[in-house]
């Protein structure tokens, strides 16, 4: 069971990006249910950490990555990583 998460140096510098970004392009409003979006989708994660696709990128530092979708923000993706059974390491949070 998942316990506790890890959000990456990277995976914070992308989660700020997109913020700004909804906040630019569209309103304050739509950055705001982005991260509601990002909440959601950590929680559904501890929830079933095997939910997401497995990716493969054939390097072997990036063993047992995967991929779940933004609820509301589907074409952005957290990519993630389960180092032990109670842990949920966020690699990167990026744009399909």
């Amino acid at each position: 069971m998942i316990t506790r998460h890890i959000i990456r140096p990277l995976a914070e510098e992308d989660l700020d990006y997109q913020l700004d970004h909804h906040e630019r392009d569209a309103s304050l409003d739509v950055a705001m249910r982005f991260l509601g979006g990002i909440e959601q989708a950590i929680h559904h994660l501890y929830l079933h950490p095997d939910a997401g696709s497995p990716q493969d990128f054939g390097n072997a530092a990036l063993k047992g990555l995967r991929s779940w979708p933004v609820p509301g923000f589907e074409d952005i993706r957290i990519y993630y990583v389960r180092p032990d059974e109670h842990t949920l390491r966020v690699s990167r949070i990026l744009h399909e």
